[in-house]
């Protein structure tokens, strides 16, 4: 996971470094979050308890359509977790460039979340 400010700060700098070709750079977060990780941190700053499930693959699409996604979006993002799950997407690949961002979750949900 990475915070939407560190993505808009990587892609302004890289827009403004000078380079020519073709590059891969991965960006991520300052740490790896599980889901239960990110029900900890939502519980803190809601007070609430919050217990992370996981969702069948077969209902995917459904669960995302009802979080208001549109029925492509919704089939986008069940492939997309798709290949989280089988390893067909994966970092750290042969010349590329990673960078880590500076927003920890807590920060990230502290500035979003509201209760």
């Amino acid at each position: 996971m990475v915070a939407v400010a560190d993505i808009g700060r990587t892609a302004a700098a890289l827009l403004l470094q000078d380079w020519e070709g073709h590059r891969i750079i991965e960006l991520e977060g300052p740490q790896a979050y599980s889901a239960d990780d990110v029900a900890a941190v939502i519980g803190s700053l809601t007070g609430k308890t919050i217990i992370a499930s996981p969702i069948l693959r077969e209902d995917y699409e459904s669960t995302y359509s009802s979080f208001g996604f549109t029925p492509n979006a919704s089939n986008l993002m069940a492939k997309m977790n798709d290949g989280f799950n089988s390893e067909w997407i994966v970092f750290e690949k042969e010349n590329t460039e990673h960078i880590t961002g500076e927003t920890s979750l807590e920060e990230m949900l502290g500035n979003v979340l509201t209760v």
